[in-house]
């Protein structure tokens, strides 16, 4: 998506315009040195960081690194700090306690004062509660001998002390060093609001942790809400599979008034900028009307919160953000593709009737149903009723089992090096893992109507396509027909029959696929035609691949280890 597309309201009434092109340029740069620096030396940087969401302010952060961003924090509003705590500390509705360490450490360092405050201000209790899971606090009469308290108890006042509370696998240094955080962040505290500190431990001592929590989180939640980040409940949905007949049903949205934009307030720019966004980016520039772009960029956004809650993806900066942003992207161009006959027009018109996360939904779905399709067959196929695993199948076809059976589908990149797995992010995504899939469903098929011998399956790298090739190999050249690999010999010899013709024009000959067939007929007890119908397009997809690889290989050259198609006497068990 370029990123003249998607802008924030630059014009908005409530917008300082020279303020808001200086964060758009800011968070646009490429390195998190440079935006620290351009915010930093801004001479209204405190307004600056201000006016930023609290979603890219948590970017921000995690950009920079937050050990380097206390000057940062020093100038953020509370509404920004709380939203840190809100997204960096809690896993669903369970508050977590090492990160709420880190971040009450940082914001000590950060601006005490600040802390105080928040202790202060504490409604929901989640930082009492943080306190009261992280330590024993006692409160000693005034005549009791110290002495006699259990572990090891530190006090900051003389009236209070504190002893930090061991946690499951923790390491006796890491302890150590918790328990210099925990002194340093209260040191702090007491510093700056005496009185705040002493009702923060004595809240803390008191916590009723379940009913707390529970509290803690419901008020989080209506925060994050606020800020476009649904529960995971609601936000889960938008995996809902949505089908084709049913898309086109569904109410047509209405355009955004003034209002709706305003109420919105400001889209946050990490989550709606990616230098390339398929159909939807190129559908997405064909929509010139400036109120209806500022609502898509706000539909995009929340798009985009949805994912990261539903995945429970942890936001640390930029280039994890940027792969829910390519997530989102993706999908809608799948969908669009397919909606629109990957017609950009026709994309755009959709873009402003329908909503986002309806696109989205259709998307999704149509890797859902390979998903669907994939396990509905797994249950009931031969090579699993025979007890064998997905390595039976050869690695391109392992792998594009494999993603298709994950909790959330990916397409396996066959041909791309260091990333196996990816989101699907077009049709051609989809039909290339679809015909693999026919393929693997066809093998199985009239292999499960052929009689094996199961040491086939016991002989070492045995996979469908080299079992299948290497019997084969055996019935063509008049060997006993038992589960052995081929000679060296032999493997000479039967390539030399396998192809035809010289130089560019070497290929498996018809008559070889012909003979495969009648073997293959008779082995199953099926007709030709019959085999031919159910499996043809997969056996001559094996064929063409086996033409593309050794075509111009000399057969005397060959050597079993490098020929996978074909199982060799090295690879079978005495």
């Amino acid at each position: 998506m370029n990123s003249d597309l998607l802008k924030n309201a630059v014009g908005a009434d409530n917008q300082d315009g020279e303020l808001a092109a200086a964060r758009e340029k800011a968070l646009a740069m490429d390195s998190a040195e440079k935006i620290l620096d351009a915010i930093l030396s801004h001479p209204r940087a405190g307004e600056l960081v201000r006016s930023t969401t609290c979603q890219d302010f948590f970017v921000l952060v995690h950009e920079i690194g937050p050990e380097d961003s206390l000057e940062i924090l020093r100038l953020a509003s509370d509404e920004q700090v709380i939203s840190i705590l809100d997204m960096a500390c809690w896993h669903r509705d369970r508050a977590n306690l090492a990160a709420f360490d880190k971040w009450m450490g940082l914001l000590a360092k950060a601006e005490p004062r600040r802390l105080a405050r928040l202790i202060r201000e504490d409604e929901t209790g989640s930082l009492a509660l943080w306190l009261y899971n992280s330590a024993s606090i006692a409160l000693p009469e005034e005549d009791e001998d110290i002495s006699n308290l259990p572990g090891d108890y530190f006090t900051i006042d003389g009236a209070f002390f504190v002893s930090v509370l061991p946690r499951p696998q923790e390491t006796e240094t890491q302890f150590d060093e918790r328990t210099a955080l925990m002194r340093e962040i209260l040191s702090r505290v007491a510093d700056q609001d005496f009185d705040a500190y002493r009702a923060f431990l004595f809240h803390a001592a008191g916590v009723i942790p379940s009913q707390v929590e529970e509290e803690a989180y419901r008020l989080k939640t209506v925060r994050l809400a606020e800020q476009g980040f649904d529960p995971f409940e609601e936000s889960i949905a938008i995996y809902t599979k949505i089908k084709k007949e049913d898309f086109f049903k569904a109410p047509q949205k209405k355009a955004p008034s003034r209002e709706d934009l305003q109420q919105a307030g400001l889209v946050p720019y990490f989550s709606t900028h990616s230098p390339d966004m398929g159909l939807f980016g190129k559908a997405l520039s064909l929509v010139k009307d400036s109120r209806q772009l500022m609502g898509l960029q706000s539909e995009f956004a929340v798009l985009c919160n949805k994912l990261i809650v539903a995945d429970s993806i942890a936001i640390e900066g930029r280039a994890n953000l940027n792969l829910v942003v390519k997530k989102a992207g993706g999908y809608l161009s799948l969908g669009l593709e397919d909606l629109a006959q990957n017609n950009a027009a026709k994309a755009a018109d959709i873009l402003r009737h329908y909503p986002l996360a309806r696109i989205f939904g259709f998307g999704h779905g149509l890797a859902l149903s390979l998903a669907f399709k994939a396990r509905k067959w797994q249950a009931n196929a031969w090579f699993a009723k025979q007890g064998l695993a997905l390595t039976f199948w050869p690695e391109k076809e392992f792998a594009v089992l494999g993603g298709l059976f994950l909790p959330r589908p990916l397409f396996a990149q066959i041909t791309t090096p260091g990333e196996a797995y990816r989101d699907f992010a077009c049709l051609d995504d989809i039909n290339r893992t679809q015909g693999i899939l026919d393929k693997i469903i066809a093998i199985d098929s009239f292999m499960g109507l052929m009689d094996w011998d199961e040491r086939w399956f016991a002989l070492e790298g045995a996979n469908a396509f080299n079992v299948l090739l290497t019997a084969f190999a055996r019935h063509l050249m008049g060997l006993e027909p038992i589960p052995k690999g081929l000679s060296k010999n032999e493997l000479v010899l039967f390539f030399g029959r396998l192809f035809s013709g010289r130089g560019k024009n070497r290929r498996i000959s018809n008559r070889v696929k012909g003979l495969f067939l009648r073997w293959v007929a008779k082995s199953s007890g099926k007709k030709e035609g019959e085999i031919s119908e159910l499996a043809g397009f997969a056996l001559e997809d094996i064929f063409r691949e086996i033409d593309e690889q050794y075509f111009a290989v000399d057969a005397r050259h060959l050597e079993g280890r490098f020929v996978p198609h074909i199982l060799t006497e090295t690879d079978s068990k005495d």
